[in-house]
Formats: structure tokens, C-alpha cells, sequence
């Protein structure tokens, strides 16, 4: 089976800088406040904050009409009919991903790319495309998850906004997060950790210039839901008076630990899925059905882990409804059938998010733990499950806590979810990545962990620096018509040979002095210390400064042919680095 290659980013290419036409006008002038101006990104993400509050509440009405009418009894009465209804979708799903040459469904993971490596560019189509097929799956209920996709939509509205009226690098890049810092904000009704959200997992640091936007486009996002009563989710517990002890803390955190155990079960099955279905030659466009039917077979024995779960979740975190309902073995069988579930459809490339799985893995975890431990608080430990699981998958610790804090409104409780979350992220990063987005990404050739400044210049090709204007001679040239040649030149002569100006070596001026006019190039050259292609990246040139004594250094074609092709200095290779340096500064 061929491999098909995947663009990460949905602004394929090399890219380019945004130019503008000078021009005078109330548009142009209007274009460059909005560009240089905190004002104007912050009246900009007024507008996000609005457009993408009214998209998630559309979004989850669209999956919510669909599921009702896919679900009514007079359509899926039985286990297997879910099981078809699956596989049929997965069907269609892969039809979708090899009609548009995909390796799969876009989310956040292409997000980041967008705003690390592509300047905030997203496809306006490719995230509608995902949106629909999001809300299709969920209406069918498979075990995948919806704040994800919420995370595509609002980073599409964003960048689409921003490019609709010419923003440049930076303005894109900052309302493409003000798109999901607001996207989470609807969601979780959760205004802080919308924002954190954003700055943490999307930008990747805290940027004074996008706070003020960003903050803004969250809280106007959670009015509007407020206003027209969207959805308002809040996680109220029974025992107001609850005080977290001392010697509770290990407890908290080995329950994180556990459930960073659980994370990584999860994110490896994920993502090891796919491969494995590669290695058994399956075609993309055949996996989802797949993933479907083994999510329904799932379902067969444990039908609850089919959809979000959000009613089971709601039944476990009550103690009342679960100390009544479950028991530790049932907790823990939802536990592992939402595991394979998920696994099953995400894995085999099934569109949706990875987020509401491990809501609902976390609670399944916290309700086992708080009903063998009867001397902790079982709400809290529900609560701690949820918040650990979940922050070792997106990688966001503060932005889960703050969740916590916001939907309880209880301190304590928001302390004791700390004490699992670092627990569970300390393991996670320390044995696995940040996330499962940025593993995902590794795998795609771009390290997250590596400085900004190296990842700008890893993107560009030395070949964008190099000099085609290089003095190459032949080998049976003398040296006294080098001294002839070189009159006034300061670089290194570069011996060729033939019309494919294959590379022999080089010969430093230096060596002219003393040699005799008889002697020829090829005896006085030597071979060169560092060699790049012009496929090398700038950053790699820039590393072999260390590695070369000299003016510049050869670029050829490949190492295999030595066709030469031009050459590189050093001064140009420090120059890229100070202005990726200037550029991130900038952002």
C-alpha cells in the first residue's frame, strides 16, 4: 500500500510573507490599526468571541438534532443496529478522508502547527469539512469527544476573520487563539481557563501583546452563552464544608498516578492503532468502518460508553445515584470499555476529539477510587480522576485545575485535583511528550520542545540564503591563472569538474601565497570539512558554523552526486538567526 503523505498544517507550501499594496485609504489605514494596535486586536476579538460562542452552540445543537433522530427506537433498536450504524458512518468517513487525500480528520494538534510553524493560517474548508463529520460522529454516537472539534472551529473562525481583513503574522497567530481561547470558554463555561487554555497548549507561552485579546474574546464568548442560556455546566458537590487534610495528599496523588497510567494506556493505543492497521496494509479509507464496529462491539457489553456520556458522567459524580447504581467492579469495566472503545474509533481514524474519553475514563477512576477508600471525600476523588486523566492528555495542567475551580467554585477541591494533576503530568512528561497533540506532531518531524527561534529556521531551506554567485574553477587550472582570476576575491575557490560542476574540494586563499604558478588547483585543494544540501535546513547550517573554519561552505545538490549548487556564508547564516530571533520576540 502506498503511504500517503500528510501536511500537518492546512496551509500547504512554503511559506510565504503577507504583502499589502500601499495605499492611503480608510481601509488600508483601518487594516494597519488593527495590525500594530492592541486596540484593534482587541475590538477584532470582540468579534471573534461572539461569532465562535454562536458557532459552538450551533455545533452541539447540530450533533444533538442528529443524535435524537439517529437514536429514536423506531430506527436502533437493538445493539446490533448500532453496530451497523457505526461501521456504515465509518464507512462514510473514510470515503471523506480519500476523497480529500487525507491522513486523517484535522484538530488541535493541526492547530498548533498553524500557529508555531504556519503563521496562523488554517483552511476555511478543511475545518468545516471536519466540523460536519464531528458532528455526524457524535450524532451517532461514537466514543469520541467534542471539545476538540470545538477547538478546530474557534481556531478556523479566528484565522479566517484575521485573514478576511489582512492581518499580518502576529495578528493572525493572536485571533486564531482568541478563536479557541472563546471556543472553550462556550464550552466549559470556564472564562479563565479558556484563556490559560489557549496561551498553554496553543500558543505555547504567555505573550503579553495576546493577553488582553485573548482574555477578552473568553469572557465575551461566556456572556453570550450566559446570555441566551446556551449551556451552563457546573459541577456543584454535596459537602460544602469539605477540608482537605494533610495526610490525604499522597492519596491524591497516587489516584494521579494511576490515572497517568490510564493516560498513557490510552494515548499509545491512539496513536499505535493506526500504525498497526498501516502494518496490516488496511486502507485509510477502510479503517473508520473498522474503528466503528469495534467501538459497537464494545458497546454490546458495556453500552454506556457509546456518545460523551455526559448523563453517566453526571450519575457518577452524584454519590447518591452512583453509591446506589455502581459498584467497584462496574466503575471498573466502564473504565476499560470506554478505553477500547475510544481507542477503537480514534485509532482507526474515526473523526472527533480525545478529551470527553477521558472525562469519562477519569470519573470511572475517581468513582472506583472513592468506593475503595471510603476515608477520602468520593466526589473529590471523582474530580481528581477526571482532572488528572485529563490534563495528562492535552497537556494543559493550569487550564484544568482553573476548569475544576470554575465549574465547583470550591477551593478545596480545586487543591486536591492540583496535587493529582502534577503528579500525573510529572509522569507523563517525564516517560511519553507534553500531550498526545504534541507526540502526534513529533511524529510529523516538528519537535515542540525545541526553542521557537530553531523551529522558524528548521522550516526554511538553506537553499533560500545560499549564493549562486561563487567562483568555481577546474581541476587542471593553474595557479597562475587563479592569481588572475581571484583579483580582489576574498571567498574560498571551489573545485569543479565537469558540466554537472561536480565538487572536489576547496582551496582557501591562503594557500595562493606561497604556491608555485605551475602547481593546479586539484593539488593545492583539500576535501571540505562540511558539506550542506540544499535540502538541509537553516538551522542545520547554522549548527555546522561550529564544524568550519572558513568564509562559506559549498551547497551541492545531494552528498551522492556533489553537484555543486551554490554557497552559504556564515553571515548569512547568522543573519537568519537573528531575525527568527527578532520574529519571535515580535510574536
Amino acid at each position: 500500500m502506498k503511504k500517503q503523505a500528510e501536511n500537518p498544517a492546512d496551509a500547504p507550501g512554503p511559506r510565504k510573507p503577507v504583502q499589502f499594496e500601499e495605499s492611503h485609504s480608510v481601509a488600508a489605514r483601518i487594516r494597519k490599526q488593527l495590525n500594530y494596535s492592541l486596540l484593534g486586536l482587541t475590538a477584532m476579538a470582540i468579534l471573534v468571541g461572539i461569532v465562535v460562542a454562536y458557532g459552538a452552540y450551533g455545533f452541539r445543537l447540530s450533533y444533538l438534532l442528529f443524535d435524537h433522530w439517529v437514536h429514536d427506537p423506531d430506527r436502533v433498536s437493538t445493539g446490533l443496529a448500532q453496530v451497523l450504524l457505526l461501521a456504515t458512518g465509518g464507512l462514510l468517513f473514510g470515503l471523506v478522508l480519500k476523497t480529500l487525500g487525507w491522513d486523517r480528520f484535522r484538530g488541535p494538534a493541526h492547530v498548533i502547527v498553524a500557529v508555531q510553524e504556519h503563521d496562523g493560517k488554517l483552511n476555511v474548508k478543511n475545518g468545516a469539512i471536519t466540523a460536519a463529520c464531528d458532528a455526524l460522529a457524535l450524532g451517532l454516537g461514537a466514543s469520541v469527544g467534542r471539545y476538540g472539534p470545538a477547538v478546530q472551529l474557534g481556531a478556523t473562525v479566528g484565522s479566517f476573520l484575521g485573514r478576511s481583513i489582512g492581518l499580518t503574522r502576529t495578528g493572525l497567530r493572536v485571533l486564531l487563539a482568541c478563536g479557541v481561547a472563546a471556543a472553550i470558554s462556550a464550552s466549559f463555561n470556564a472564562p479563565i481557563a479558556g484563556a490559560i487554555f489557549a496561551h498553554e497548549v496553543i500558543v505555547g507561552h504567555f505573550s503579553l501583546r495576546a493577553f488582553a485579546p485573548i482574555t477578552v474574546s473568553s469572557v465575551v464568548a461566556v456572556g453570550v452563552t450566559r446570555y441566551h442560556g446556551f449551556e451552563f455546566v457546573a459541577l456543584k458537590l454535596s459537602e460544602e464544608s469539605f477540608h482537605l487534610v494533610i495526610w490525604e495528599y499522597p492519596a491524591y496523588m497516587l489516584l494521579g498516578l494511576v490515572a497517568a497510567g490510564i493516560a498513557l494506556l490510552y494515548m499509545n493505543g491512539v496513536l499505535r492503532t493506526g500504525e498497526v492497521a498501516n502494518r496490516l496494509r488496511m486502507p485509510i479509507w477502510l479503517q473508520p468502518a473498522v474503528g466503528g464496529a469495534l467501538a459497537g462491539v464494545v458497546a454490546l457489553w458495556m453500552p454506556q460508553v457509546l456518545g460523551l456520556g455526559e448523563q453517566t458522567i453526571s450519575n457518577i459524580l452524584d454519590p447518591d445515584t452512583a453509591l446506589s447504581t455502581y459498584g467497584i467492579a462496574v466503575f471498573a469495566a466502564l473504565c476499560i470499555a470506554k478505553l477500547l472503545a475510544s481507542v477503537s474509533c480514534l485509532g482507526l481514524r474515526y473523526p472527533g476529539g480525545v478529551f470527553s474519553p477521558a472525562i469519562f475514563m477519569g470519573a470511572a477512576l475517581g468513582g472506583l477510587a472513592g468506593m475503595a477508600a471510603p476515608f477520602l471525600d468520593y466526589q473529590i476523588c471523582v474530580l481528581v480522576g477526571m482532572g488528572a486523566l485529563v490534563a495528562s492528555v492535552i497537556g494543559a495542567p493550569i487550564a484544568t485545575i482553573l476548569i475544576v475551580f470554575e465549574l465547583t467554585e470550591n477551593y478545596q477541591a480545586a487543591t486536591a485535583v492540583m496535587l493529582g494533576v502534577v503528579a500525573a503530568n510529572a509522569l507523563v512528561t517525564r516517560f511519553y511528550a507534553r500531550s498526545i497533540f504534541h507526540r502526534q506532531i513529533l511524529r510529523w518531524g516538528i519537535d515542540m520542545d525545541r526553542p521557537r527561534e530553531q523551529r522558524i529556521m528548521a522550516a526554511r531551506p538553506v537553499s533560500e540564503v545560499m549564493s549562486m554567485q561563487y567562483l568555481g574553477v577546474a581541476p587542471e587550472c593553474t595557479v597562475a591563472e587563479l592569481r588572475q582570476r581571484v583579483h580582489g576575491h576574498q571567498d574560498e575557490v571551489y573545485v569543479v569538474a565537469g558540466e554537472e560542476r561536480r565538487l572536489l574540494g576547496i582551496l582557501p586563499m591562503s594557500r595562493l601565497v606561497a604556491a608555485v604558478d605551475s602547481q593546479t588547483a586539484i593539488e593545492l585543494c583539500h576535501a571540505p570539512t562540511v558539506v550542506l544540501e540544499t535540502s538541509d535546513d537553516l538551522w542545520k547550517g547554522f549548527l555546522a558554523i561550529e564544524e568550519f573554519v572558513g568564509y562559506s561552505m559549498p551547497v551541492v545538490h545531494d552528498r551522492e552526486s556533489m553537484r555543486m549548487a551554490g554557497a552559504v556564508s556564515e553571515g548569512a547564516l547568522v543573519a537568519a538567526y537573528r531575525a527568527a530571533v527578532h520574529q519571535v520576540r515580535e510574536d
